[in-house]
């Protein structure tokens, strides 16, 4: 049976590129894809996969001269492997791996996930309308994409003049038995200094401009004056850090508020949680959504995104409008005060991953999109694919 070599080429990332990648690399079927990673060490360090890889400090910011050199030594890697497909994630990442692919005369099928809104960057309309123009002019476009909401889709549709047929939406998935497992929530509870009897209103996210975790402080401060016994924790690390502290210092909230920093133990944490906030400013599809649902955890979000595509209002969560702070506020305190409703919310949005959103569809969809691009190159055949579904429905 013929393997196919799958080059994952990913920039510096945290989070939901990061760890939708690591899912794809350790759950594809691996009697058909040898995997390959291509990324900066310190993503390595942390991938929890036996597949071979690639050092390639591949970073958000672009600088031409590093870039170049990047693009030369991912050139040299993509030569050496020979992969039969590369599936870039992130958009600089998807620029130099269909450069790289052209260069060697376009034998690699390609592959783009998008996972962020890359053209609602609040860095510069001026530089989004450049990075547009560039990438529709100057690089060749992938065999397929694939963005991981309806929203991504038709926003990437829009900038880069995509046809609908050649873009794909697989939603993010999570494995169900990461968050079926019974914990000790008291204990957990005290090993973060929280109090046992009060409730905990959580985020889990980069500290980031994007992540709005401002927001969840100033909603913390609102929620903490009408019930002055509620725990507010933040999880994740970030550039923000010191100033998120600070703002909490200045609002005298800070007793309130525990920083935990980074923590890979997120199935561990959830349960501990009695209202997830999603403050996020711009969101391709959140990992962390679907784990709290996963986790039965009632959310409340803002309406930004792919977001309202996994949480129905008044069905699997509550949704409010973007920047709608008061609005954060009311919703928080309308779950921790109506538990039954939460308890509704929380079981409802469990089944909705269950249909919907488990890691088993994002793996057999994504397969999907690899077997039509190796068709398209004429890397395998429509009696090779009947052969590879019959082995997938057996692995």
């Amino acid at each position: 049976m013929t393997k196919f070599k799958v080059m994952h080429i990913l920039r510096l990332a945290e989070g939901g590129m990061y760890n939708h990648v690591q899912s794809l690399i350790k759950n594809i079927n691996p009697a058909i894809y040898e995997s390959i990673l291509v990324c900066p060490a310190r993503v390595a360090a942390k991938m929890n996969t036996n597949c071979k890889v690639y050092n390639l400090e591949l970073t958000e910011n672009i600088t031409p001269s590093n870039d170049l050199k990047t693009l030369n030594k991912l050139i040299h890697i993509v030569n050496v492997e020979k992969p039969d497909l590369i599936h870039t994630h992130g958009a600089k990442a998807g620029v130099f791996g269909r450069l790289a692919a052209k260069r060697l005369g376009a034998i690699s099928g390609t592959v783009s996930t998008v996972h962020n809104f890359i053209y609602q960057c609040p860095a510069s309309w001026l530089k989004g309308k450049l990075f547009s123009y560039f990438q529709r002019q100057l690089v060749p476009s992938a065999d397929h994409y694939i963005a991981v909401s309806n929203a991504l889709a038709n926003n990437l549709c829009f900038n880069e003049n995509l046809s609908k047929d050649k873009i794909s939406v697989i939603y993010n998935g999570v494995n169900l038995k990461d968050f079926e497992m019974m914990f000790d929530c008291n204990a957990a509870k005290e090993a973060l200094l929280l109090d046992i009897k009060e409730p905990v209103v959580g985020v889990i996210a980069r500290l980031i401009p994007e992540k709005g975790v401002q927001h969840f402080l100033k909603m913390a401060d609102i929620v903490s004056k009408k019930l002055p016994g509620c725990q507010f924790l933040i999880i994740g690390s970030g550039p923000l850090r010191d100033s998120l502290v600070d703002q909490a210092y200045d609002m005298g909230i800070e007793a309130r508020i525990i920083f935990c920093g980074y923590r890979k133990d997120i199935p561990m944490l959830l349960p501990i949680i009695n209202v997830l906030v999603i403050p996020s400013l711009s969101e391709g599809l959140s990992i962390t959504a679907l784990e709290a649902m996963a986790s039965r955890r009632p959310i409340v979000a803002y309406n930004t995104g792919g977001l309202p595509e996994l949480i129905v209002n008044e069905e699997t969560g509550l949704v409010v409008k973007k920047g709608d702070i008061n609005g954060l506020s009311r919703g928080v305190m309308e779950l921790l005060i109506h538990r039954q409703k939460a308890e509704r919310l929380g079981n409802t949005a469990r089944q909705a991953v269950e249909e919907k959103f488990s890691l088993t569809r994002m793996i057999k969809d994504t397969e999907h999109i690899y077997e039509k691009v190796l068709c398209l190159k004429g890397l395998m055949i429509e009696d090779q694919v009947k052969a590879e579904v019959a082995i997938n429905l057996n692995y």
